[in-house]
């Protein structure tokens, strides 16, 4: 993945495609999360803020296209993602979370869900320490946003899953105006 820049190039283009745009380096400072960690950790850096600047910075001068915009994180920066998918302010199309979770104090009050539909693809391995904080985390995004449990076949044409080991997972659709979890 790139930035749609070849070396030497003055003005962007207009990315086409997935790109990517990481945050630079921390020096030892995590994200401030949702999760287990939440108000434990962290400092008082405003990461939602950041993230928001990130993506107007990136609309406006890549012109990346705002309807598309995902947010990807892991560990700490699945975190990240769900509170951000919350906070964002219509800013994510979907969130993608490896050994993350919507947990912690800020995820308590009912209320705190995000304000349009945010699709979420998650992986939480079994033998992580917090996979039942994850997998409880994931159910109370289903039910706080009316997802269904998803049923049936694979659509037709979706590539073929070969697993290799067990697999447990549940999908949902019909969450909060067309999004899926």
């Amino acid at each position: 993945m790139g930035t749609g820049v070849s070396p030497g190039s003055r003005r962007p283009r207009r990315l086409r495609g997935p790109s990517s745009a990481p945050p630079p380096a921390t020096t030892g400072s995590p994200w401030r999360t949702a999760g287990p960690t939440a108000g434990t950790c962290c400092g008082t850096t405003d990461d939602v803020g950041f993230l928001k600047d990130l993506t107007a910075h990136l609309v406006r001068t890549w012109r990346a296209d705002p309807d598309r915009v995902y947010l990807i994180g892991i560990s700490n920066g699945g975190d990240m993602s769900f509170r951000a998918a919350v906070e964002g302010e219509r800013l994510f199309a979907a969130i993608g979370v490896v050994s993350g979770g919507y947990s912690g104090p800020r995820t308590a009050p009912e209320t705190y869900v995000p304000r349009r539909p945010v699709s979420v693809i998650t992986f939480i391995g079994g033998q992580d320490r917090y996979a039942d904080v994850f997998t409880e985390g994931v159910r109370t995004w289903q039910r706080r946003l009316r997802c269904t449990p998803a049923t049936g076949a694979p659509p037709a044409g979706a590539p073929r899953v070969t697993r290799t080991g067990p697999v447990r997972g549940a999908a949902a659709s019909g969450c909060c105006r067309g999004c899926s979890a």
